[in-house]
């Protein structure tokens, strides 16, 4: 007999919920911090979501209380300011709001639990099921995972949200080449490796930055399985 999806999940996702205004807050979060995000966060979203972002990047489980409208909260942002006086920090800070709200949290407003990337990955041609939340078609037992894209030490494979909004049930790391980086110096090797999230690399001209780049990409595609955009 299949077992149930895990529910919250591995701690090592970080995984967090969203609920309904006045909800109880289910066992398995109570030691977390909650987050209200109403009408006046969504008129004004700019520090709720850097604080969602942060939660996310670090994999921090939260509580979202959901006291706006979900369709508000998704309803597409429009800038009609010129191009040209737009700066490069320029965020559609409500679309961003919307992503860290859903991007790692299980949908708790019902009566039973909801994990939308399994939903998704369902549709794919997975099976909703335990020990972790999906089976894919060749029997791999595995997460979906919504937070950031990076290693994880978890007990059974990861199938991470880009590559289910790809169309892709692959999951993270298949296809290794294996290799890559040899010859490195410690310092380069870590840049190629870096495990999530944006990373500086500052060196003088003729220092190997070119070769530290073009490894960090054959690691992300041939080691990790990162999709290529086109």
């Amino acid at each position: 007999m299949t077992e149930a999806p895990a529910f919250p999940g591995h701690p090592a996702l970080g995984r967090g919920a969203v609920v309904a205004p006045g909800s109880p807050i289910p066992a398995a979060f109570a030691h977390v911090d909650v987050v209200r995000v109403d009408d006046s966060v969504l008129a004004e979203p700019e520090t709720t979501a850097a604080e969602l972002h942060s939660r996310w990047a670090r994999r921090r489980p939260v509580v979202v209380e959901l006291a706006a409208a979900a369709a508000d909260l998704a309803a597409p942002q429009v800038c009609t300011a010129a191009p040209h006086s737009l700066t490069p920090a320029f965020t559609f800070t409500r679309e961003w709001l919307d992503f860290t709200v859903w991007a790692n949290n299980w949908d708790l407003r019902g009566s039973d639990p909801v994990w939308w990337r399994a939903r998704k990955a369902e549709r794919l041609g997975a099976a909703i099921a335990g020990p972790a939340d999906v089976v894919l078609a060749d029997g791999t037992v595995a997460w979906s995972d919504g937070g950031p894209r990076g290693p994880l030490d978890v007990d059974a494979a990861v199938v991470h949200r880009e590559s289910i909004e790809c169309g892709r049930l692959v999951p993270t790391g298949a296809g290794v080449r294996g290799g890559g980086g040899s010859g490195l110096a410690g310092d380069d090797l870590a840049a190629v490796l870096h495990a999530a999230g944006p990373a500086r690399v500052v060196a003088p001209a003729g220092s190997g930055k070119t070769r530290v780049l073009t490894e960090r990409l054959r690691h992300l595609l041939g080691d990790r399985g990162v999709e290529q955009q086109v």
